[in-house]
């Protein structure tokens, strides 16, 4: 499952930067955003981890800029179509 400290270093922050708060939000909003959209938190599916690293990514790099939540245009496409095969790939494995 995706992880902080590789969503870390997916938004290229140094590992010896300070931890912070605001990063832990984007991440931690990135994984409720793909629930709320139908795809729950999955362990080895290296699909779900970049969509959840692509959200925190484009979150955190424009904080202060847009509302966190919001998917900008560019990035619609890319995460409905990951977000959509995640779910289908769970529903054939129900």
């Amino acid at each position: 499952m995706a992880d902080m400290a590789t969503a870390r270093r997916y938004c290229r922050i140094l590992e010896d930067e300070p931890e912070d708060p605001v990063f832990a939000v984007c991440y931690d909003a990135a994984i409720q955003y793909m629930t709320g959209a139908g795809v729950p938190p999955m362990a080895d599916n290296a699909l779900y981890d970049l969509g959840v690293y692509m959200l925190t990514e484009t979150w955190y790099d424009a904080r202060g800029t847009m509302a966190i939540g919001q998917v900008p245009t560019e990035l619609q496409r890319s995460l409905q179509s990951i977000i959509l095969q995640l779910r289908y790939d769970e529903g054939v494995g129900a």
